[in-house]
């Protein structure tokens, strides 16, 4: 359309050159050439509009092209967006059942260490029944030789009472026998020998005098050295007092009694005696006749050992190592206060 614009004008031109004829007249040939000029003026409108639609097609069909290839490639993004979305499904799926299969795989894990966990806890259980059933042999054990010891005790005791009283007896039947020899002697020599029987039987009574005296005296030394003991501790003897104290704890010579023995071991120790108060000290770390105080067992031990008893340093030590912090801090608060009150005096 632009290539046939300037064609019409040039052919407009040479019409426009062409010599006319001289016998029209000018007026005529005027109105004839702007009729024609008009008519190729609404021609070449014409042609424009033409070249216009032409041009509008022109543009409809780029236009539809465009749409076109928009709707093309779209369409090949819907495909592509599908593409991947399937993609991404099959990525999810297969995710799903990698998770799936891991978390199989960490239960079936977990089952594993819980069944290991009981299989521990039984086991150990077992072993906690077994220390257990072990420990209550050991302590059937030990009651048993407690007992047996008890029993061997009582029964040596019993055989030393028995063998005491057999030998009194054996000691009165001797005596009776001599006696009773002595009178068959005597009634046989009684007519001749009146004077010899007379001497004979004097010379009896004092054999037997004799050794009633030496039965006599035998009890007494037996019995002197605890009676001596005692006497010295009636008396304040503190070492005596602290000995016998000892002998009532520990069961030496006389019977067990641990109200006697802390009696005499306090009375000892209010004198200053460190081994008395070094026992007092084992007395309430053991619950002997007093209920078991570690507290109070620190402090006896403790002025055991400030009173120059070294061998109560190691039951002191002992002793502190097994309390626990209230008993520690109530001990420094005693030994806070003791202190201070020293410190009044």
């Amino acid at each position: 359309m632009n290539g046939l614009t300037p064609l019409i004008f040039l052919i407009f031109l040479l019409i426009s050159a062409t010599p006319q004829a001289e016998e029209e007249p000018s007026a005529a040939r005027q109105q004839s050439q702007e009729r024609q000029q008009r008519a190729w003026q609404r021609q070449l409108e014409r042609q424009q509009e033409q070249g216009g639609k032409i041009k509008e097609q022109q543009e409809k069909r780029k236009q539809q092209a465009v749409d076109q290839r928009s709707r093309l490639q779209s369409l090949s993004e819907d495909r592509r967006f599908q593409e991947e979305e399937r993609r991404d499904r099959g990525q999810r799926a297969t995710e799903d059942a990698r998770m799936r299969e891991e978390d199989r795989r960490q239960r079936e894990d977990w089952r594993g260490a819980l069944r290991q966990e009981e299989a521990l806890r039984a086991k150990e259980r077992a072993l906690q029944e077994e220390a257990y059933r072990q420990w209550q042999a050991k302590v059937r054990e030990e009651e048993r030789l407690a007992r047996l010891q008890a029993q061997a005790e009582e029964a040596a005791a019993r055989r030393l009472d028995q063998q005491r009283a057999d030998e009194e007896k054996a000691e009165v039947k001797r005596l009776a026998q001599a006696r009773e020899a002595l009178d068959r002697a005597q009634q046989q020599r009684r007519q001749q020998e009146v004077a010899a029987v007379a001497r004979q039987e004097q010379r009896f009574n004092q054999d037997q005098q004799q050794n009633r005296v030496r039965h006599t005296q035998w009890e007494q030394d037996k019995q002197k050295p605890l009676q001596a003991l005692q006497q010295a501790a009636n008396n304040g003897n503190a070492q005596a007092q602290s000995q016998l104290g000892m002998r009532y704890m520990e069961g030496d010579g006389l019977f067990v009694s641990y109200e006697k023995g802390l009696r005499w071991l306090r009375a000892a120790a209010a004198q200053g005696d460190v081994q008395a108060k070094e026992r007092i000290g084992l007395a309430y770390h053991a619950g002997q006749g007093v209920v078991r105080d570690p507290v109070s067992a620190y402090l006896w031990t403790h002025q055991a050992v400030l009173g120059g008893n070294s061998r109560a340093v190691t039951l002191r030590d002992a002793i502190l190592q097994r309390m626990n912090p209230a008993e520690k801090n109530k001990v420094k608060q005693q030994l806070a206060g003791m202190a201070a009150g020293s410190r009044n005096e």
